[in-house]
């Protein structure tokens, strides 16, 4: 049995067709777990279709056919494809100021800065409510989950990590972790001629050590690593800085009388992570067919706990 459903008259690129296309086969997936589940007999199955037609520069999206391949299976799973934008809500708690941000598809719909004076812990999830409410959206309304999975603060690490994780599997979202540095960087203004600068991203951490990684951009939304994330000496860091290379990120905040004349700083207001920043990184990546198992997705600490660090003392451990 199949339905057939027709797109108000509206515009979209190319990208946007194909983020619809996905977006429309992954809430068919979802639908297909939830009626395996339910109804393991009927063993459901679909097919999906996205029609156009050009219009000028831009692609107009005439209707989608979804066809469920038993009897009968539509009526139930109707429902679940009738909402067919992106929904993302994206975490920032790496850093004392945290926040967050929620998308439909690739556009911003809403920002939010944590409480400064409460921690984390205390303040995140008032305050995704709070957005939630705002919004008109229900927990089940998200397909995604975006949160950076570190480096950064312990504690801020696990509680994002974990609120996110614990959201997404109560919503039935997909869930990814972006890189605390991955998002600095990406937050570097840029010339338009200049995309293959390479930037350097820090964060402080702790025992003048640093936690480095460098890229280049392709485009606003897309980032290349070219050094893995790491932690360095702020010394032997400072020693290797070369001539030309675009720094930003927290950790500059102590280093900035000692650093080379020859490299340019980003302006320090842009130093920390948005949330903002960790949902367009996210979504485009999601796009571009990037998945995390909710389950593996854990904080990224690049150095043992203290705990770790204590229990390796005692059991002569290095």
């Amino acid at each position: 049995m199949s339905a057939r459903f027709t797109f108000r008259s509206t515009l979209f690129s190319a990208r946007d067709i194909l983020s619809r296309h996905r977006t429309y086969a992954a809430a068919s997936r979802r639908t297909l777990n939830w009626g395996q589940a339910a109804y393991p007999r009927l063993n459901p199955q679909f097919k999906i279709g996205l029609k156009t037609r050009q219009v000028g520069l831009k692609v107009e999206a005439v209707s989608c056919r979804v066809s469920f391949e038993t009897p009968g299976y539509w009526k139930a799973a109707r429902v679940s494809l009738l909402l067919c934008h992106m929904r993302t809500l994206a975490i920032e708690t790496t850093e004392r100021m945290g926040s967050i941000a929620a998308f439909q598809d690739a556009i911003l719909v809403a920002e939010a800065r944590l409480a400064s004076e409460q921690r984390s812990a205390q303040s995140l999830a008032p305050a995704l409510a709070l957005l939630l409410k705002q919004l008109d959206w229900k927990a089940a309304d998200v397909d995604l989950i975006a949160v950076t999975d570190g480096p950064g603060s312990f504690t801020g690490l696990r509680v994002g990590v974990t609120t996110a994780k614990t959201l997404a599997y109560a919503a039935g979202a997909e869930v990814l972790g972006v890189n605390t540095l991955e998002v600095i960087a990406a937050q570097a203004p840029l010339p338009d001629d200049h995309f293959d600068r390479k930037i350097t991203a820090v964060i402080d951490a702790q025992r003048g050590q640093l936690y480095s990684a460098s890229f280049t951009r392709e485009s606003d939304e897309v980032i290349r690593c070219v050094e893995k994330t790491h932690i360095v000496e702020s010394v032997d860091w400072l020693a290797n800085r070369q001539a030309g290379e675009l720094l930003t990120g927290p950790g500059l905040a102590r280093l900035t009388d000692d650093l080379p004349t020859s490299v340019t700083l980003v302006d320090s207001p842009i130093w920390t992570p948005r949330a903002v920043t960790v949902g367009k990184l996210a979504v485009a990546q999601y796009e571009n067919g990037r998945r995390d198992d909710l389950f593996r997705l854990v904080p990224q600490y690049y150095r043992p706990t203290a705990a770790e660090e204590k229990w390796n003392e005692q059991h002569g451990k290095s």
